[in-house]
Parts: structure tokens; C-alpha cells; sequence
């Protein structure tokens, strides 16, 4: 039994994947038989009554700013945390908050191995996005904290070769995101309508490629089809889309939703034909996998690491740009409602073979172990 401490800005949806894929470890982890605790700011009630993870919070901060500066509090809750569990290592989650920092000090205060996750935050895209705070971080903090770490997680190859480029001379893990998968398949529905639907549900968000997709859609105008735009909004970008679709002429083949919980998100993949994550940056692309676990084809992005969609029969990946993300749409809209779903299909297979969550967490679980106790890395772990 290994005892853990992951620690984490935040756990409010808005905030991306790592608000549900750090709760989510921490209680497959808990059912493996190992004992995981997460602490976080201002965690909302529903991460608080997660099954198996206790969720320690160190206050309702809820701004990211001032996140940034009640780093002290979350340092001081974290080795009380470490020392009440009896913690043996630490697994950091994203990077260039303070609260990243105050996890890095903490683990060398506590001389615990510490493990970062930096879950697409070093991705070149991102790296480009508000550069100039990351270029302060950097030297001031954040590269040394790195380079502190006994080990880097990376969920996928993509993710790994662009932590590897950074030379901070420290190993690193690939292990995936697991996936929760429907304790059923989703029903087959038959569409009465001859509206189908094309479902996006992530952040709204620049990165995402939403604009790309009004571009694409734009080029395509199919009959009989509909946009569906799900996820928080993130600094008014939702409105930025909706303009762009509506100048282009398109703007009545998308409706923007908003934020959804998880029941209506189920509504939505029900309804679904066909999804699409346009974007220009993920280290993993946890909706592609959620999507593919309802049985739902997708179309996506060489900028995420879902190559295999094409090989797997069941989605595309394409360029990250308008013309590649229309002829791949064109493909997709153009098969029949059978030949989507026996696409859906394959997906499921393959993300209840390579994604599940308690296979996850044993990858993660052994890499733990080698950190503590040295040996023969697993075959996950690339040495510097």
C-alpha cells in the first residue's frame, strides 16, 4: 500500500480536466488497496463528497488570483495532511500556480519524493498563451521546482516528448487518464428527426478551436445537422464563437448551452452522432475518451495524441485547421447512422481495453513504487 498526497489549484469544473481526473485517481487508487488524499482550494461540495477521497480544502478562495497568493495556507494544510496520513510521497498536479510552488516546498520541507503532473500546461501552445507571465515563473520559481521533482507524468506520448524538449533532466512516467465508463451501453436510439447532432462539450476556450470549426462548418453548410457548443465559458469566448458563426452565416446550426452537470452531459452524448474536439493544444483530451466510452465517433486533432482514432475505425484526426477539420466532417456527416455507430462501437472497445480507471491507477500505483523504492523502472518510465 502506497499513501499519497495529490494535490491540485483547484476542483471546480471550470477549471478543465484536472478538476475531475485528480479526484477521480485518487479514489481509483483508494479501491486499488493504497491510501490518497487530495488537498485543493476552495474545493465545491460535489469534489468534497467524491466517494473514497477525502478532500481537504484549505478555504473558499475562489478567483485565480487569488489562488495564485494563499499559497501559505495550502503549504501549511498540506504537511498537516502529510503528517496526519502519514504520507510517503506527493503528486503535484499542473504547474505556474503558487499552490504548485507551496506543494514543491512542502515535499522538500517533508523530504518527500515529489511527483508533477503538469496535465498540458508545458505544451508549446500553452506555453504561448500569456507568455509573459510564464516567462517571469519560470526562473523564478517554476523551472527549479521541475527540476526538484523526483519524476514527471506525462498522460501520453505527446505530452512526454514535449516535456522532454524542455531538458530538465528528470524521468518520466507515461500513464493515461482513466476513463469512467457507463455501467451500461448507451441505448440505441433511433432518430425520428432529420436533425442529427454534432456535440463539442470542453471548455470554451481559444485553445479548443472553435473558431476553426465555424471556418469548417462554414465551408460545409450540411442540411440536417446541428452544432451543439457545451462547457464554461472562459473569459467571454463563447460570444467571440457565436459572432464568428453568425458573420459566417451559420450562426442558426449552433446552440451554446453552457456549463452542464453530468446528467444533462449524458443527455447530450445520448443524442449525439458524432463529436468534435477541434483543438490546438491537449496533453490528453479526456472528452475524446468520454466520448468514445458512450459510443460516439470522433473527430479531432493531430494537436491531441488520438493518432490511433483512424486506426481504431472509429473517429478522425486531422490538422489542426479549417479545410483538413471539413473534409474529415464531410466523411464523418456523409456515412450512414449504422456506420457511425459501429464506429462508436469500436471506440468503446478500445477505451474499455486501454483507459479504464483501476488499470490506470496500478500503471500509476507502480511508478509510485519505483520512486520509492528504486530497481528496474517500469516499461512506462523513460530515464533523462
Amino acid at each position: 500500500m502506497t499513501s499519497v498526497l495529490l494535490t491540485v489549484g483547484s476542483l471546480d469544473s471550470r477549471d478543465g480536466g484536472p478538476s475531475r481526473s485528480v479526484a477521480a485517481l485518487g479514489r481509483a487508487l483508494n479501491a486499488e488497496g493504497h491510501r490518497a488524499n487530495v488537498v485543493t482550494c476552495g474545493a465545491p461540495a460535489s469534489a468534497a463528497a467524491a466517494p473514497t477521497v477525502r478532500v481537504v480544502s484549505y478555504g473558499a478562495f475562489g478567483g485565480r488570483a487569488l489562488r495564485a497568493v494563499h499559497s501559505a495556507p495550502f503549504r501549511a494544510a498540506l504537511m498537516e495532511q502529510a503528517e496526519a496520513h502519514k504520507a510517503e510521497l506527493v503528486h503535484d498536479n499542473g504547474v505556474w500556480l503558487q499552490t504548485n510552488h507551496a506543494s514543491a516546498r512542502a515535499a522538500r520541507d517533508l523530504s518527500l519524493p515529489l511527483v508533477v503532473s503538469p496535465r498540458g500546461m508545458l505544451e508549446p501552445w500553452s506555453l504561448r498563451h500569456r507568455a509573459w507571465k510564464k516567462r517571469i515563473a519560470w526562473p523564478v520559481f517554476q523551472r527549479n521546482d521541475l527540476r526538484g521533482a523526483s519524476l514527471l507524468h506525462a498522460t501520453s506520448d505527446l505530452e512526454a516528448a514535449s516535456l522532454r524538449a524542455l531538458g530538465l533532466g528528470v524521468p518520466i512516467a507515461v500513464v493515461p487518464n482513466g476513463v469512467d465508463l457507463p455501467a451500461t451501453r448507451p441505448r440505441e436510439t433511433k432518430i425520428d428527426t432529420a436533425e442529427r447532432i454534432v456535440l463539442f462539450l470542453s471548455r470554451i476556450h481559444p485553445k479548443k478551436g472553435l473558431l476553426d470549426l465555424v471556418a469548417a462548418w462554414a465551408a460545409l453548410r450540411p442540411s440536417g445537422w446541428r452544432v451543439i457548443v457545451a462547457g464554461p465559458d472562459e473569459d467571454g469566448h463563447a460570444a467571440r464563437v457565436a459572432g464568428a458563426a453568425a458573420a459566417a452565416g451559420v450562426g442558426g446550426a449552433f446552440s451554446f448551452v453552457g456549463e452542464v452537470g453530468p446528467d444533462a452531459a449524458a443527455e447530450l452524448w445520448q443524442r449525439a452522432s458524432l463529436f468534435v474536439l477541434p483543438s490546438h493544444s491537449e496533453n490528453f483530451g479526456i472528452a475524446v475518451a468520454e466520448s468514445l466510452a458512450r459510443a460516439v465517433p470522433v473527430v479531432t486533432t493531430t494537436a491531441t495524441p488520438w493518432a490511433a482514432l483512424s486506426e481504431w475505425q472509429c473517429g478522425w484526426c486531422v490538422e489542426p485547421e479549417p479545410a483538413a477539420l471539413a473534409d474529415a466532417l464531410r466523411e464523418a456527416l456523409a456515412l450512414s447512422d449504422e456506420q457511425r455507430q459501429a464506429m462508436g462501437e469500436r471506440g468503446r472497445a478500445e477505451v474499455q481495453a486501454r483507459f479504464a480507471w483501476p488499470s490506470v491507477a496500478r500503471q500509476m500505483a507502480e511508478v509510485y513504487r519505483w520512486v520509492l523504492d528504486g530497481g528496474s523502472p517500469p516499461s512506462s518510465v523513460m530515464l533523462p
